[in-house]
C-alpha cells in the first residue's frame, strides 16, 4: 500500500502509475486529460490563395510552398504524430507534406492541360 502524492489516498501498489511512481493511475489520467484539453491546435484558414494563375514555374513553386505549409499544419494538428521533438521526426513530416503537395500539383497540372 502506498499514498498518492496528488490525492493523498492510500491505495494498493497496482493502482499506481508505472511512469509516475508516487501518483495513482486515476490522478495521472486526470492530469493527462487536463493537459490535453489545454492544447491549442492550429486552425487552417479558409482564405483563398490570391495570386494569379499563369501556369509559370514560379506560380507552381509558390503553390507548392503554400500547399506544403498547409499540409504540414494539418499533419501536426491531427495529433497522430508523436515524435515532433525529434529533428528526424520534423524532417520526416516536412517531407511527407512536400510529397503530398507535389502529388497534388502534378494532378492539377494534368487537369490544366486537359482543359
Amino acid at each position: 500500500m502506498r499514498q498518492c502524492e496528488i490525492c493523498g489516498k492510500t491505495l494498493p501498489d497496482e493502482d499506481f502509475s508505472k511512469s509516475y511512481k508516487k501518483r495513482c493511475k486515476h490522478c495521472v489520467a486526470e492530469m493527462t486529460r487536463e493537459k490535453r484539453s489545454q492544447i491549442v491546435h492550429p486552425v487552417l484558414t479558409e482564405e483563398p490563395i490570391t495570386f494569379p494563375f499563369n501556369n509559370s514555374e514560379a506560380y507552381w513553386r509558390t503553390l507548392r510552398h503554400e500547399y506544403a505549409g498547409r499540409l504540414l499544419v494539418g499533419i501536426i494538428a491531427s495529433g497522430r504524430f508523436t515524435n515532433l521533438s525529434s529533428p528526424k521526426g520534423k524532417e520526416d513530416y516536412a517531407k511527407i507534406a512536400v510529397s503530398y503537395a507535389d502529388t497534388l500539383i502534378e494532378e492539377l497540372k494534368k487537369s490544366e492541360s486537359h482543359e
